[in-house]
């Protein structure tokens, strides 16, 4: 009977001890998987679901309380980047396919008019501003405007760009200091009015 007595009084000492160590390593955060795993694990994050829009990127707050924050592309505001900036949102669309830097001399086609705002060139999927010099007697005008520096990414935000018109043998006269916005699928652009008569803003596919 006493062999039998210390053998259980064994068993329960080693359980004890266990369970001892097991409640030590919690309370130092080791060996806790189960916590680590609800609390720092992804299929908990709350960013699991996506819930930024338009390429937005999601940052966890807190895995406990579920709480996050959305980073926007350069372009999209809001909570969630639900909202397009102003300017992708509102402005004014200008014919592209009279526009196209492939077109001859038109009947006095001119930007002369425009008032400084942002616009979206649209028509047969001439949707953008030519980035390269180009002939004059083209676009539908006497005086072809061409973009100076390349179009912006969608991270790059609004950039100062130059808008240039070919005269003659200069590919840079008159140039005009405007705005340009990558809106994640098409070019808005903040442009004023050109110099004189039959000097055009020419765009391209």
């Amino acid at each position: 009977m006493a062999e039998k007595a210390e053998r259980g009084l064994e068993i329960r000492t080693r359980r004890r001890d266990r369970k001892r160590k097991a409640e030590t390593k919690t309370s130092n955060g080791v060996g806790d998987e189960g916590k680590e795993e609800r609390e720092g694990g992804r299929e908990k994050s709350p960013c699991v679901k996506e819930p930024c829009y338009n390429k937005g990127t999601c940052s966890p707050i807190s895995y406990r309380d579920g709480t996050y924050r959305c980073t926007c592309h350069p372009g999209y505001l809001g909570r969630f980047c639900e909202t397009a900036a102003p300017e992708c949102a509102n402005y004014t669309v200008l014919n592209g396919t009279k526009r196209h830097y492939m077109n001859g001399r038109g009947p006095g086609y001119s930007d002369h008019n425009l008032t400084q705002s942002w616009y979206r060139f649209q028509g047969n999927g001439y949707t953008r501003m030519i980035d390269r010099c180009t002939p004059y007697y083209r676009c539908g005008g006497r005086i072809p405007g061409w973009l100076k520096g390349g179009h912006p990414s969608l991270s790059d935000g609004i950039v100062q760009r130059t808008a240039c018109f070919h005269r003659w043998n200069n590919c840079c006269s008159y140039p005009r200091a405007i705005r340009v916005r990558d809106c994640s699928g098409y070019y808005v652009y903040e442009l004023k009015a050109t110099h004189d008569r039959q000097y055009i803003y020419c765009t391209t596919s």
